[in-house]
C-alpha cells in the first residue's frame, strides 16, 4: 500500500516493512535501490544459493552514518544496494 508519495518518491508498506522509494537521474543505468536488512550474511547467503551474484561485503559511510553493504545486479539493469546501519 502506497502511504506517502510525490512526483518523485513514495513510501509503501505491506506488514511491517516499510520501503522509501525515489526518483535520483534520468539514466536507467544507474537505477538502484537500497534496503535496510536485519541479517544481512543471511540474505547474501539465501541469494548465492538461489544463483545470484552478489558483491563482497564493505563498509560505506552516507550521511554521516556508516553502513556494511553488498550489492546485487539484477538481469534487467537495477542494482540493489542491501545493508545494515553500524552502532
Amino acid at each position: 500500500q502506497a502511504v506517502d508519495r510525490d512526483k518523485s518518491s513514495a513510501t509503501l508498506k505491506r506488514d511491517k516493512a516499510t520501503i522509501g522509494l525515489a526518483v535520483n537521474g534520468a539514466d536507467p543505468e544507474q537505477a538502484s535501490c537500497y534496503f535496510e536488512v536485519e541479517n544481512l550474511e543471511q540474505l547474501r547467503e539465501d541469494l548465492i544459493m538461489k544463483g545470484s551474484s552478489p558483491s563482497e561485503m564493505r563498509m560505506d559511510q552516507y550521511g554521516g552514518n556508516k553502513y556494511r553493504v553488498f550489492f546485487d545486479k539484477e538481469p534487467y539493469g537495477v542494482c540493489f544496494c542491501f545493508g545494515t546501519k553500524l552502532p
